[in-house]
């Protein structure tokens, strides 16, 4: 039985059978600051986060600190193409509202 290489590459969405999904729930509320974003996550097939890239922003550079720590510190149920865990390249839209006082 000949061994498969590695396949190492990062399927875009389109190419998924099932999405990569958080195994525990986001917990971004408690993120400082406002505003919009939409990162690209390089997930791995053990659900680790490899990369999180900035693709578009409408708030201060701090909370997209903070937003790429908080993704790349969470872990992932893998994606699946033709039934096994594979790579994925997802682009996720975030959006925070500013803090109302009481």
């Amino acid at each position: 039985m000949a061994l498969r290489a590695p396949d190492r590459t990062y399927y875009p969405a389109r190419e998924l059978d099932a999405y990569p999904q958080p195994a525990q729930p986001l917990e971004l509320d408690r993120l400082p600051g406002a505003g919009r974003f939409r990162l690209l996550l390089l997930i791995d097939e053990h659900g680790i986060v490899n990369d999180v890239s900035l693709v578009e922003a409408g708030a201060a550079v701090r909370l997209d600190e903070a937003l790429r720590a908080a993704l790349a510190a969470t872990r992932f149920l893998p994606a699946q193409k033709d039934g096994r865990a594979v790579r994925s390249r997802i682009v996720l839209s975030v959006s925070f509202a500013a803090a109302r006082e009481q």
